[in-house]
């Protein structure tokens, strides 16, 4: 994967640069997956990439985090006012205070990356870290429509969404999804749910060419990254 996007020490002191630094593609596609010593956490304004899982070295001790990790219930919500500078609750608060310098460098290095959402394909951050097939085990992809035989989909050309969770511990070999499935947001570019979205994401370029009836599965048999 070849990305134009500067390295980062990750034990920088964000809060003390002069500048936002960009992310590196490896450290920044790290955060899309569970590990050890994170703490899953929801960007309001990139949804597209769903939660985030953030190492403890960048969290300030808040009574949102001591209950966090005493207890692990869903993913806590970030305190937007200590973002902006402007959260007078100190350790008191009950959501999760991140340093703003590395929240500053996350949200930079996501809204330059959050445009390729649409598949694997085209450089869909979550699906390059764990692709619908590699998460289902599946071997096939298909779409099913009523009166018509199966359309078979590339891997590839599909975003990964909470839509595929309920296949991920079946082991089936074949994966079905019908058109009633689809997200119209996402074609539009417009899902706020992104990768927590219960809906299929499909390639936008690829559904166009089935709604017109034009769609050749020969012409979207790519596995390479168009983007990054």
């Amino acid at each position: 994967m070849n990305c134009e996007i500067a390295e980062f020490n990750i034990g920088v002191n964000f809060a003390h640069e002069g500048k936002v630094p960009i992310i590196s593609c490896p450290s920044i596609d790290s955060l899309l997956l569970p590990s050890p010593n994170s703490v899953p956490i929801i960007y309001p304004d990139i949804n597209p990439c769903g939660r985030l899982w953030i190492p403890l070295q960048y969290f300030l001790p808040t009574n949102g985090l001591d209950r966090y990790l005493q207890h692990q219930p869903h993913a806590p919500s970030l305190c937007l006012l200590f973002q902006k500078g402007r959260c007078n609750s100190g350790n008191c608060c009950n959501q999760l205070h991140v340093d703003r310098g590395f929240t500053a460098a996350v949200k930079s290095t996501l809204q330059t990356r959050a445009a390729f959402n649409c598949c694997e394909t085209h450089g869909d951050l979550r699906s390059i870290c764990a692709s619908v097939l590699t998460y289902t085990k599946a071997e096939s992809l298909h779409l099913r429509q009523e009166g018509l035989p199966p359309i078979p989909i590339p891997g590839p050309r599909m975003a990964i969404t909470l839509f595929w969770s309920r296949f991920a511990s079946q082991h089936r070999r074949a994966l079905y999804f019908t058109p009633d499935r689809v997200c119209k947001l996402h074609q539009q570019n417009a899902c706020k749910y992104g990768a927590e979205c219960k809906n299929v994401h499909v390639c936008r370029e690829m559904w166009s060419d089935i709604l017109c009836g034009n769609y050749n599965p020969e012409n979207f048999q790519d596995s390479a990254h168009v983007l990054c």
